[in-house]
């Protein structure tokens, strides 16, 4: 929740001869009439802080006698007194005290002396900064306060003497959590036992809607999830995304919580607002031994979301091959399809997970499965640069050239996502790198639409048409005009694209960066030598397209170039 305080070392269990140690260190730099008292360590701290852990008293008096700075501050912003505080020095903190030492000083995540004297159980030390005045509501810097704290720790002694004094029971973190959810995600049952006799809310909710026994599922607090259902905690209790403490201890693989919770009522088919199930969550996060449980109590193995997707669809999203091996002994569809008509293939596909993919084509997958754009999974690694699936997938007798329902091939898909890697590899094995999409478009068309230079630069290189046009006569140097994809239009031009090519309209690459104002593009058309004044069919030129479309900054460029409506 947030770094600790100082480490305990041997030194605590040394305390008297430490003391003594300091002492001497004391008495010789008194003897060598050195002046820096305060001299620090690697941590910043102080022989004070040193004295304060050790509870060395008599050494800590003479430190301030002689000029020790009461309030000097380590590393994390921890004074002496905050040291005494954590190692239940008592005896030094009362000295502190009396000698001026701040009670409320905060550290730098927040936090008081009687928050430290809190995290580590320090009753006595507590019970003296609270006689003293410290603030029993003070909170750290993410809204925790002492009590927090002690319920975490199981410190019930101390969370006794604060709510004695006053501790608001249900008090809330900058996350809305109280000390019963601290104390259920520690498996803290003392503080937890103390808390509810006291008349802490069993159901309190945070930020997120999560109640304790949320927060004991997600730790896999098995015992705190049973007291907690002991003492009335709702087993079907839904925070605001809809999940339940079954969904929770389903994400976390917390087996023996969940087997309990699913004891006391829990429903295993609980859908959250997503349409997710518990064995959604398990598969999702490859909690396969909990995915067995949940199946085991009647889990819908083929359950969708409320986007279609199954349980298998998630572990092959996360790669979860372990959970997906379970899920086909049982009978998982392998083929099935989301809203879109993705199979887990497509799903594995997207997210590069190789083990998985190879596991759902060794059973049977369909290879090249359609969703419903009519992309099979090697579009989907095509489109995402998923190259060591791409590999898989070639390998079991993917069709390398088959189209979508737009006409696109996987390269076609790589080039538009400036998948290089892929795009590589489809090329080494086979691709047509001038294949035509319904429009007419080839591979690096569609590389130099997205200003994929990487990409154009590989499909040049290995021999795809520079002047290729589409349906409408447009050439990539239109495209990169249209774009005003600069360094992709320079590209073109270095190797070979034709600067004054016209569509079927007779339009020019300039005329398409007048029209689009794509002002870099269009002075770097004119500094290699397009024609300023080129026509088009109807007679028009790059100025009358400028200014026909308020192109002010392209028609001023064009004006200069002497550009002619």
């Amino acid at each position: 929740m947030s770094n600790g305080p100082p480490k305990k070392t041997k030194v605590r269990r040394l305390a008297k001869v430490l003391g003594a140690v300091v002492l001497l260190v004391i008495g010789f730099l008194v003897f060598a009439n050195i002046q820096d008292i305060n001299t620090k360590n690697s941590e910043e701290a102080t022989p004070l802080h040193r004295a304060a852990a050790n509870n060395a008293t008599e050494t800590a008096q003479r430190l301030i006698t002689q000029g020790a700075e009461i309030c000097a501050k380590d590393t994390l912003g921890r004074t002496p007194l905050h040291w005494a505080a954590w190692y239940n020095a008592a005896e030094t903190t009362e000295l502190l005290l009396t000698q001026g030492a701040k009670i409320n000083e905060k550290d730098e995540y927040g936090q008081t002396p009687l928050h430290q004297a809190t995290r580590n159980n320090a009753t006595e030390t507590a019970q003296l900064l609270l006689t003293q005045g410290a603030d029993i509501y003070a909170k750290g810097n993410k809204g925790s306060t002492p009590l927090h704290w002690a319920a975490a720790q199981n410190a019930a002694e101390t969370a006794q003497r604060l709510i004695t004094w006053g501790a608001n029971i249900n008090t809330k973190d900058s996350e809305e959590a109280t000390p019963l959810h601290w104390a259920a995600a520690n498996n803290a049952n003392k503080t937890a036992n103390l808390l509810l006799t006291q008349g802490a809310e069993i159901c309190a909710k945070d930020t997120l809607g999560l109640t304790p026994l949320h927060w004991a599922a997600g730790n896999n607090t098995a015992e705190m999830a049973n007291l907690l259902l002991t003492q009335g905690a709702n087993v079907n209790e839904k925070g605001e995304s809809g999940e339940t403490p079954l969904h929770r201890a389903a994400m976390n693989n917390a087996v023996e919580t969940a087997e309990i919770l699913l004891i006391r009522g829990a429903n295993v088919n609980e859908k959250d607002q997503d349409g997710d199930m518990p064995l959604h969550y398990a598969a999702w996060n490859n909690a396969d031994e909990t995915a067995q449980l949940l199946i085991a109590q009647g889990a819908e193995i083929n359950a969708k979301t409320d986007k279609g997707s199954t349980p298998l669809h998630h572990t092959a999203q996360k790669n979860a091959t372990e959970t997906a091996q379970l899920l086909l002994t049982q009978e998982a569809e392998i083929n099935a399809k989301t809203d879109q008509s993705a199979t887990p293939l497509h799903h594995a596909a997207w997210k590069n997970a190789t083990e998985t993919a190879q596991l759902l084509i060794r059973q049977g997958a369909e290879i090249c499965a359609k969703d419903t754009l009519g992309r099979t999974p090697l579009h989907w690694t095509a489109w995402n640069n998923a190259a060591e699936t791409t590999k898989v997938l070639l390998t079991q007798g993917a069709n390398i050239n088959e189209k979508d329902q737009y006409g696109q091939t996987p390269l076609h898909r790589a080039a538009w996502n400036n998948s290089t890697e892929t795009a590589q590899l489809l090329l080494t094995q086979g691709a047509n790198i001038n294949e035509k999409d319904q429009y007419g478009q080839t591979p690096l068309h569609n590389a130099v639409c997205e200003n994929a230079i990487e990409t154009a630069q590989l499909l040049i290189t290995q021999g795809a048409e520079i002047n290729a046009k589409a349906d409408e006569g447009q050439t990539p140097l239109h495209h990169a005009a249209w774009q005003n994809a600069t360094e992709t239009a320079q590209l073109l031009l270095t190797q070979g694209a034709e600067i004054n090519a016209k569509n079927d309209k007779g339009l020019t690459p300039l005329h398409d960066a007048a029209r689009m104002d794509a002002t870099a593009t269009a002075e770097l058309l004119l500094k290699q030598g397009a024609e300023v004044n080129a026509e088009s069919d109807e007679g028009l030129t790059p100025l009358h397209i400028a200014t026909e479309h308020n192109a002010i900054e392209t028609a001023e460029l064009l004006n200069r170039y002497g550009g002619r409506e």
